[in-house]
This record gives structure tokens, sequence and C-alpha cells, in this order.
């Protein structure tokens, strides 16, 4: 409890000292602090005259009119015509470029033959397609072509045939009968020319004769009757022996007919065969063209697209290659117009890229600007067409500058102006 009582007396001495201290700086400081903290007053003459604003700027000069001279298509620089800050007239030599076309037209030129190589190969498969079905066709076809021919070698043995042969052996079979039958009915058969010349001899002695009798005186009525008989014989052994020969005639046209008749009907076995073998091979070769024609339907469709996207890709090509041949330019790149060259951005041996600027031209009479941001304060004391004073510049005549816009400034819209 004593020790805790001794503390405080310590700390109690300890503020008392600090707030002694504190308190003899304040009276030792107290006058720069009273004049530190008075407003001060200066007094000056009003005097006539006008007040002007100055605003102070710095930028770059920018011509107004430059021209990029550049090359849509990738050439090989042979020779720069030229060297910064040139002046140069319409016309002038600027370039001089390697070779007649650009990489990209040879490029496009070649990618145009691949693509028609390409079509024509598909052209040509597509025709090829189906040439093994279409050998197949042609091998059917004349498989059919040898049958017909064989079929044609007895063509006559047709069934027609067969029935008109057999019509035409009965009609000689009936003619024969009925020749047999007027034979028979004479009462000779068989008669032969001597049996008629030994008629005709009886009827000679049966005629001398009777000439006899009448010569004696004698009746010749019993004579007369006998001639009168052999007369009639004759005649009808006559008639038999015509018979006869018609029978003999029609005997060998029977044999004719009939022989006919069997090769008809040996060839109209072949016909026949021939025949089943001529549908046969019809039926195969239409079931080869059946095949081809639903194949040609399934496949026809994707081939005529492929075709067609092949054609389209050509047609693309070669519009590409038009337009990179319309766009090329000659060996010689001149300036399009009179002017100071700013820029140089490739070197001889060099290689232009494809729209990159060769050069830059700066037209000197189309003026120059430049710009530079104020604040907005700033920029209300000046007007529009007021004449700026540019400092700083040695290498030539005085230099007249107009305001000739104030415009918001994009990185700080709110907050400043350009001053143009």
């Amino acid at each position: 409890m004593a020790e805790e009582k001794k503390l405080n007396r310590g700390w109690v001495k300890n503020a008392a000292i600090i707030f002694l201290a504190v308190m003899l700086v304040l009276t030792f400081f107290s006058n720069t602090i009273l004049n530190r903290s008075l407003p001060e007053v200066a007094v000056q003459y009003v005097q006539s005259g006008a007040i002007n604003a100055k605003i102070r700027g710095t930028g770059t000069v920018t011509a107004n009119g430059t021209y990029d001279v550049l090359i849509n298509q990738t050439r090989k620089v042979e020779t720069v015509a030229v060297k910064l800050g040139d002046s140069v007239n319409m016309g002038d030599l600027l370039f001089v470029l390697a070779g007649s076309e650009s990489e990209e037209l040879k490029a496009a030129k070649e990618t145009l033959s691949s693509l028609k190589l390409q079509y024509s190969i598909d052209l040509i498969n597509a025709n090829n397609a189906y040439a093994d079905d279409k050998r197949a066709i042609e091998q059917a076809q004349q498989d059919l072509q040898e049958k017909l021919a064989k079929r044609a070698a007895n063509g006559d043995a047709t069934a027609q045939a067969l029935a008109a042969a057999h019509a035409e052996i009965d009609k000689l079979q009936k003619d024969i009968s009925k020749l047999e039958e007027k034979e028979a009915a004479t009462g000779f058969t068989n008669v032969t020319k001597a049996m008629l010349k030994a008629k005709d001899r009886d009827i000679d002695d049966k005629k001398q004769e009777i000439k006899d009798a009448l010569a004696a005186g004698n009746s010749t009525a019993a004579l007369e009757r006998e001639l009168d008989r052999l007369e009639e014989d004759y005649d009808d052994m006559e008639n038999a022996e015509r018979y006869r020969k018609q029978i003999t005639d029609k005997q060998k046209d029977l044999t004719a007919a009939e022989a006919h008749l069997s090769d008809l009907e040996k060839r109209f076995e072949s016909w026949t065969a021939a025949d089943a073998e001529v549908l046969a091979a019809q039926k195969a070769l239409d079931d080869l063209v059946y095949k081809l024609e639903q194949k040609q339907k399934v496949d026809g469709t994707i081939t005529n697209l492929n075709l067609e996207a092949a054609k389209a890709r050509v047609a693309e090509q070669q519009q590409v290659v038009n337009e990179l041949a319309k766009d090329s330019v000659s060996s010689e790149i001149t300036a399009p117009m009179a002017g100071i060259v700013t820029a140089i951005n490739v070197t001889a041996g060099g290689t232009t890229g494809g729209g990159d600027p060769l050069a830059v031209l700066e037209a000197p009479d189309r003026g120059y600007y430049l710009q530079f941001a104020v604040t907005a304060e700033q920029a209300r004391k000046v007007s529009l067409g007021e004449t700026a004073e540019v400092a700083d510049y040695y290498w030539g005549p005085e230099i007249k500058a107009i305001l000739a816009s104030i415009k918001a400034d994009p990185e700080k819209p709110g907050q400043s102006k350009l001053l143009v």
C-alpha cells in the first residue's frame, strides 16, 4: 500500500514538469504565432489599360495534307529513288519494284491452278465412279448380242414354222391319198410307159383287124367293142399313169417336208435353248442397269454437290486472281502528288508489306496544325479566329497561327479542352 502511494506521487510530479515546459514554449513563440494568424495587406496604385490573358501550350506541328504511298500487295523493292526531306512533283519516280507480279497474285494463281486441277480430277472421278458397273453392263450387252445371234441362227425354227411344216405334211398326205383313190378308181395301178405302149399297140392291132374284117366283108361289131374297151383301158391307164406321177411327185414333196420338219424340230430345240439364254442374258443386263440407276440416284446428289462446290471454289478463286491482277501496279511507283517526303518505310532489297505505306508525302501548300490541352477555364478566355504566337522558331520566316477550333479533350472530357 505504501509502495502504491509512492508511485502516484511520482506521476503527479512528472505531469507538473511537462505542463510548465509547454507554458514556457508557448510564451516564447506567442508573437510568431500571432503574426502567422493575422492577414497581411499590400497597397497598389490603380492604372488604366487592357488585361490580356496569355495561354501557353506545346504540341507537335502536323501537316494538314499527307498521302501514304502504298500498294496492297507484297513486292520486292529494287530501288529507292528518294530520300527523306526530298521535294517531289507529281509523277516523279519514288521506287522501283522487282518482278511484275506480287506474291499474293502468284499465290492466288497457284491456288487457282490447284483448284482447277482438283476440279478436273473430281470430274474424272465422277465419270469413272461407276466404271466397274459400266464395264459389267457392256459385258452383259455383248453376251446378249451373242445369245441373240445364236438364236437368230435358228430364227426360222419357230413354233409357227413347225406348225406350217406339219400343215404342209398333212396336206401332202391328203393329196397323195386322193390321188391314190383316183388311181385306184381307174382300175390300174403302177402303170408305166411300157404298159401304155403295149396297150397302144393292142389298139393299133385291133384297128388293123377291123380293117381286115371290113375288107373281107366280115362283121366288125365285136371287134369295135373290143377296140372301145381297149381305148377306155388306155385312157384309164393313161390317167392312172398321170396320177402315179403326181403321187410320186407328192411323195417326194412329202419326203422333203418330213425332212424339213425333222430339221425344224431339231433347230427348234436349239432355238428354244438359245431363246432361254437370251431371256436370261436380257434379265442379267436389266438387273445391272437397274442396279446402276439406283446407285446413281443415291450417289448422284452427293457427287453433283461436290462438283458444284469445287466449281464454285474455282470461280471464287478466279475472282480473287482477277481482283489482284486489277489492283497490281507496275514496277515503277511514282509520286501521286507534289510534296515533301517525310517518311520512307522500305529499303532497297526489302519487301513491301501488303497495305503498309512505302513512304509518306506531305503537302506544304495545304498548311499545318498544332493542338494542345488547356483547362476549361483557360479555354473560356480565348475565341476562335484569334492569332497565336509561335515561340522559339528560328528556322524560317515568321509563322502565323490562328485558333481554328476548340473541342473536348477525349482524355479529360469534363476538365480540359483541346485548342487547335
